[in-house]
C-alpha cells in the first residue's frame, strides 16, 4: 500500500508532468542592430542583412515571412542603422510568428546603393512583397569626345551621392486594426536612380488570375518619394480554406 509521502510525490510528478505536456514551448526571439557612423568624409560601407524562415526555401510558398537589405557607401560621411526583430510562433507555428525590420541611412559621398525589401505568404493564401532600391549609374565615354554625340548625350551619370532614407516594415498577426502587413518607405536622393516595386496576388491560382495587383516605377534625377503599403484582414481564412502550398 502506498504511503502518504510517496503519494504526494507520485501525484507532484505526475502533475508537473501535465503541466509540461499542456504549456505552449517557449518562441525564439531574435534582435539583431547594427549601427555605424563614420568618423570622417571619406568612408566606405557594405552592409547585407537577410532574415527568412526556412519554410519558405523547403515548401516554396508555404507560410512565411522574409526581408532583408543590402547597402554600399563609397566615399563619404555614413550614419546607417539597421534593426530585425522576430518572434517565432507559439509552439513553432508559422501562423502566429511576426517581423519588425528598421532601417534609417544618412549618406553624403561619391556614389551609392541603399536596397530593402520584405515579403511573406499568408494563411489566406495571399502572397505579398514590397522592394525599394536606390542605385546609381555611370557610363564609360568611350571613344566619343564630340558633346553632340546622340549616344553621349544619352549616357548621363547618376551617382546618388546624397541618400537619406527611413524604411520600416512589420509583419505578423498581432498588428492593430488588423493590419498585418505595414511597409513605409521615406527616401530622398540627389542625382540618383530609385526603383520602387510591390506586389500582391492569390498563391494558388494561375494565369492572369494569379496576380491581384502590382506597381513598378523607375524615376532618375533629384527625388524625394514616399511610398507605403498597408495590407489587412491576411489572416482570416475565407470559405473554410486554410493555407495551400504551390506544390
Amino acid at each position: 500500500m502506498m504511503t502518504g509521502v510517496r503519494f504526494v510525490n507520485k501525484f507532484i510528478i505526475i502533475l508537473a508532468l501535465a503541466i509540461s505536456i499542456c504549456a505552449p514551448v517557449p518562441s525564439t526571439t531574435v534582435m539583431y542592430e547594427f549601427k555605424c557612423k563614420s568618423n570622417d568624409a571619406n568612408s566606405t560601407m557594405t552592409h547585407d542583412s537577410r532574415l527568412k524562415e526556412s519554410e519558405l526555401e523547403v515548401n516554396g510558398c508555404a507560410l512565411g515571412y522574409k526581408t532583408g537589405s543590402f547597402n554600399y557607401l563609397q566615399k563619404g560621411k555614413i550614419e546607417f542603422e539597421d534593426l530585425i526583430e522576430y518572434h517565432e510562433g507559439h509552439n513553432g507555428s508559422k501562423s502566429d510568428s511576426m517581423v519588425f525590420h528598421n532601417m534609417t541611412v544618412f549618406f553624403e559621398g561619391e556614389r551609392g546603393i541603399s536596397e530593402f525589401y520584405a515579403g511573406g505568404f499568408f494563411p489566406n493564401n495571399r502572397a505579398i512583397c514590397s522592394k525599394k532600391s536606390i542605385r546609381f549609374e555611370e557610363f564609360s565615354r568611350g571613344c566619343s569626345q564630340n558633346s553632340n554625340d546622340d549616344y553621349y548625350i544619352l549616357a548621363k551619370n547618376y551617382s546618388s551621392k546624397q541618400i537619406h532614407v527611413n524604411a520600416e516594415v512589420a509583419m505578423g498577426s498581432t498588428r492593430k486594426r488588423n493590419i498585418d502587413y505595414d511597409f513605409a518607405y521615406n527616401a530622398t536622393v540627389m542625382n540618383g536612380v530609385i526603383e520602387t516595386w510591390d506586389i500582391m496576388g492569390w498563391t494558388n491560382k494561375t494565369g492572369s488570375r494569379r496576380i491581384d495587383w502590382e506597381q513598378s516605377a523607375l524615376i532618375k534625377g533629384n527625388i524625394t518619394l514616399e511610398n507605403n503599403l498597408v495590407v489587412a484582414n491576411l489572416f482570416n481564412i475565407h470559405d473554410g480554406q486554410n493555407w495551400l502550398p504551390c506544390r
